[in-house]
């Protein structure tokens, strides 16, 4: 359960990666898992959610919001620390993009 993870949950979910193709594997950096994008629909749908935005792999995220398992997977990134340019998505909950060009209108350089 989301409310009180165990500290499995919690490690997954700061740990785990986006994949490609489908299924899950154990995360060559040591923690978390990859996913693919089968585990993505089935997570999200089941949360009854429209999208999963997590914020690490800036290299990903290099110059600005990266899109995954059918622009469902949003990877973003605060840091220029490894050369990329830092940014900040913000979203009104009430009104969701509903396109990647919604969501990269929504990006704000922080640097």
């Amino acid at each position: 359960h989301l409310s009180t993870p165990s500290a499995e949950i919690i490690n997954s979910i700061l740990w785990s990666d986006r994949g490609e193709g489908t299924g899950s594997k154990p995360n060559p950096r040591g923690a978390g898992t990859v996913f693919g994008s089968d585990v993505t629909a089935k997570t999200l749908d089941g949360l009854e959610l429209k999208y999963l935005i997590r914020g690490h792999q800036p290299a990903r995220a290099w110059d600005g919001p990266c899109f995954d398992h059918e622009a469902r997977v949003i990877t973003t990134s605060g840091t220029a620390m490894y050369g990329g340019m830092p940014f900040m998505l913000t979203l009104d909950t009430d009104n969701l993009p509903d396109s990647i060009e919604g969501f990269r209108s929504s990006v704000q350089n922080i640097s």
